[in-house]
């Protein structure tokens, strides 16, 4: 995974605090005033590039759809992301005895199945 620059850092923990404050994502606008930038430009290609990252999501055309999917880096996952890996490996290994799940604790779980499949699952905080 890329390393963020300083500027995507605050980016993300300013729609992570301003989610946390409202519950629900920030605008363009707001994003660009909060941070002290001129224009909603920067902010609209600045987002592009943490959802390239997996950082955030953003839903086409939907007012305020932006989400954080990952812990900011250099803080910890909430705890409700840790106990929801350790719900979903216990549920699939029950479920699927001959697979392996392995949490992350970043808010993802791969599950290897017998066949030697492998998939992701993501947990995502709202």
């Amino acid at each position: 995974m890329n390393k963020l620059k300083p500027r995507q850092l605050d980016l993300l923990r300013f729609v992570k605090h301003y989610i946390s404050d409202h519950g629900y994502g920030p605008s363009m606008r707001e994003i660009a005033d909060g941070l002290g930038w001129k224009s909603v430009s920067t902010s609209s290609a600045m987002l592009d590039s943490l959802e390239r990252m997996g950082y955030v999501s953003m839903e086409f055309n939907r007012a305020r759809s932006l989400r954080v999917l990952r812990p900011v880096p250099g803080e910890e996952a909430p705890a409700d992301i840790v106990y929801a890996e350790i719900l979903v490996a216990n549920t699939l290994t029950k479920n699927m005895p001959e697979s392996e799940v392995l949490p992350s604790g970043n808010g993802e779980i791969s599950l290897r199945l017998h066949s030697g499949e492998k998939y992701k699952v993501r947990i995502t905080h709202a």
